[in-house]
């Protein structure tokens, strides 16, 4: 583990990647709309915000399938990081949730600098869950290759939907009020104690 402040701070911005990087997307997505106020440039938004709660309550319900544990002994780079629940493991909650981000992001930008700064993200958000002992390899791998599908999924459903420009107010409201939502969800584990509460009444 790091022993130095100034060396975790990469690792720190990696913890954060899983919100931070969806909404540096839902960013760039939103100055691309304002720029071009288009029909294809809204569907992106739209379908963007929905997607990052599909892709969370996906990979809810697969840890309770998989019940596969975290590694042992991990280390807790912030308090918040210490109330990580579940402890099921697989797949990384964290390299799902930027991987979609970045998938959708290099498939929706052509600016080499903002996916420069995508691609370091997401890569120090699969550093950090692996150093800090958080998920193990196959976990990591499994949650990248999970997060790449659903970002291809999000970004050819976004090609296909058409949302007139003349409702976008309320529309781009509805979407970050989507984000929010989706990101209590993830934070109160909510997917995953509901399914769990499922299993117990089943049995």
């Amino acid at each position: 583990m790091p022993t130095m402040l100034s060396s975790e701070i990469p690792y720190f911005i990696g913890y954060h990647g899983y919100i931070s990087l969806p909404i540096f997307v839902l960013c760039v997505l939103f100055i691309n709309f304002i720029n071009n106020e288009s029909s294809r440039n809204i569907s992106k938004i739209v379908v963007f915000s929905c997607f990052i709660f599909f892709n969370q309550s996906i990979n809810g319900l697969l840890k309770q399938i998989c019940r596969q544990p975290r590694p042992k002994n991990p280390i807790n780079i912030c308090l918040n990081d210490s109330k990580t629940n579940p402890k099921m493991g697989m797949p990384s909650g964290h390299a799902q949730g930027v991987m979609h981000a970045l998938t959708f992001l290099l498939l929706s930008q052509q600016d080499i600098y903002i996916n420069a700064i995508g691609v370091v993200v997401a890569g120090l958000t699969l550093l950090q869950r692996y150093v800090y002992r958080k998920h193990t390899p196959m976990q990591i791998l499994v949650g990248s290759i999970l997060g790449i599908i659903i970002g291809f999924g999000g970004y050819y459903v976004s090609n296909i939907v058409k949302i007139e420009t003349t409702s976008s107010p309320m529309i781009l409201f509805l979407s970050f009020l989507m984000v929010i939502i989706s990101f209590y969800v993830d934070h109160n584990n909510i997917v995953e104690r509901h399914f769990i509460s499922l299993l117990k009444r089943d049995d």
